[in-house]
């Protein structure tokens, strides 16, 4: 059985309307809900072990995301604002193997797959 973690939920007016992280038997995926389709995703984990996101050309609610506190393998989050995306950095306490970012295409949805075994 799998735990879904919900990260945040979105408000009227933003495109991503919520973050969930899921345990899975082999690591952890992170599923980004959008009301639209979003294909400039990427994704990468530092030496320092921290995932970072980015999403170009999206609109995320970044203060209620700010206002989050760290959970399960998340110790801390931090987000940044540019011009034409949005990053989303969150510092693991899992060591992780590899990153896959997946657009889903029977929605609308991103998933970013963790293998951490």
């Amino acid at each position: 059985m799998s735990s879904c973690i919900p990260i945040f939920k979105r408000a009227p007016g933003f495109d991503v309307s919520n973050l969930i992280i899921e345990k899975k038997r082999n690591g952890y995926v992170v599923e980004i809900v959008s009301g639209r389709r979003i294909d400039g995703v990427e994704a990468f984990v530092t030496q320092s072990n921290w995932l970072v996101i980015t999403i170009a050309s999206t609109s995320v609610d970044l203060g209620r995301l700010r206002s989050m506190k760290p959970f399960g393998i998340v110790s801390k989050i931090e987000t940044e604002s540019f011009e034409s995306s949005v990053q989303v950095s969150m510092k693991l306490n899992v060591k992780v193997k590899s990153v896959e970012v997946v657009n889903d295409q029977p929605t609308t949805n991103v998933f970013v797959n963790l293998l951490t075994d």
